[in-house]
């Protein structure tokens, strides 16, 4: 680094860059590899995504089944309490047949 007096008197300050001329770098850029890096990071992003559609998926079919399960079991509930009432509507006429037959 070097130092020199301007005509203003502040230093100004000088430094040297080495030249990176392909002559001089033994390094380079591989574009089969950075290509191969690529696809590698692409089909694991389809493997994540995939694993979370069907993760998904079978969340979905679970909570399908259960509300499929649940509807019935308020459809048989409900059944039942129109069957109780309906019954409950008979027992007193069943009575008047009772007396009827005796």
């Amino acid at each position: 680094m070097e130092s020199l007096l301007t005509t203003t008197g502040r230093p100004e300050v000088k430094l040297q860059v080495p030249s990176l001329s392909p002559s001089s770098s033994s390094w380079s850029w591989d574009h089969e590899e950075d290509r191969r890096r690529q696809e590698k990071w692409q089909e694991e992003q389809e493997r994540l995504l995939q694993a979370q559609y069907q993760k998904d998926q079978e969340r979905l079919e679970s909570e399908w089944q259960r509300a499929q399960q649940d509807a019935k079991r308020e459809s048989c509930r409900k059944s039942g309490v129109m069957l109780t009432g309906l019954l409950s509507l008979f027992q007193p006429a069943q009575h008047l047949l009772d007396l009827r037959l005796e």
